[in-house]
């Protein structure tokens, strides 16, 4: 995912990357999985924050920024397997495991 002047990856491992857009220079040098495990999910940006759905049914929310910050590691706990991404619309977060649809916002 390209933001501004940097470009912001996941490997399949958990590991995130963050580059420099013109030099190629790898901004985050972050060395093990982030809270999370494995993931198949892509990157989803939103109000600043980077999303990323891992295997285990975790979020992992980072600040959109090339000073490396793992805001939140949100679980929805055992047995919430997944192999998806993350959709955000109109302000909800809509997250799909192989047993359930969630759907997280703020309440009306």
């Amino acid at each position: 995912m390209i933001l501004g002047d940097h470009v912001y990856m996941m490997e399949e491992n958990g590991i995130p990357h963050c580059y420099e857009l013109k030099t190629g220079e790898e901004v985050w040098k972050v060395e093990k999985t982030a809270g999370g495990g494995a993931t198949w999910g892509s990157l989803v940006h939103a109000e600043g924050r980077l999303y990323v759905l891992m295997r285990n049914g975790a979020t992992l929310v980072f600040a959109a920024n090339p000073k490396y910050e793992l805001l939140a590691v949100n679980s929805l706990g055992a047995g919430e397997e997944t192999n998806s991404s993350l959709v955000i619309s109109n302000g909800d977060i809509l997250i799909r495991t192989f047993k359930h649809l969630w759907c997280i916002g703020e309440k009306d």
